[in-house]
């Protein structure tokens, strides 16, 4: 398992690196949703699309203070791909090899936005697509964005994470169309 960063070092990073330098942290995510998910489901490619001069494991950062890079171990991608794998599971699906909807999705941004005081903001845009087969398929966009202050840094962030993966979870497309293509969980 990869090491974790203490709870209370998310904020001290993030007030450095708002006014000194760089940093790669480790978030550990947890499950946070009310969603109710009974579907069986298949977790496809999470892909992002990458600004310039930003790397796969990097936030895209802008503000008043934010000439700094805020970069997790791994490519947001995959931290997203797995956060919503603990929550799909978390909301009941099933992620076993049985027929199944795929979910994928594309990410357009994610950014950590500084105000150049005590104030962080997280956004991000999302399309998730879903295939039941090659003739039954939707995609859903979700954008999402969560304020909080630097000294909550990490509780923001899971907010805004479990609220990306909301986006599609509780999304009344995307439960109209489970309920009509994609099995129940027994």
């Amino acid at each position: 398992m990869k090491k974790i960063l203490a709870a209370a070092a998310m904020p001290l990073l993030l007030s450095a690196c708002v006014s000194a330098r760089d940093a790669t942290v480790t978030i550990a995510y947890a499950p946070a949703s009310l969603a109710e998910t009974p579907f069986n489901l298949r977790v496809g490619e999470f892909t992002r699309t990458l600004p310039e001069k930003v790397a796969p494991n990097q936030f895209e950062t802008s503000g008043y203070t934010f000439n700094k890079q805020i970069s997790l171990s791994e490519p947001l991608a995959d931290y997203l791909k797995n956060a919503f794998v603990q929550e799909a599971r978390h909301a009941g699906a099933s992620l076993r090899d049985v027929p199944a909807c795929t979910i994928s999705a594309t990410i357009n941004h994610m950014q950590l936005i500084s105000n150049g005081g005590t104030k962080l903001k997280w956004t991000s845009d999302v399309v998730y697509a879903v295939e039941a087969a090659p003739d039954a398929r939707i995609t859903v966009p979700v954008s999402a964005s969560v304020d909080t202050s630097v000294n909550s840094a990490e509780a923001g962030h899971t907010q805004f994470i479990t609220k990306t993966i909301d986006g599609i979870l509780l999304n009344q497309a995307f439960l109209a169309f489970a309920k009509m293509h994609c099995h129940r969980t027994s």
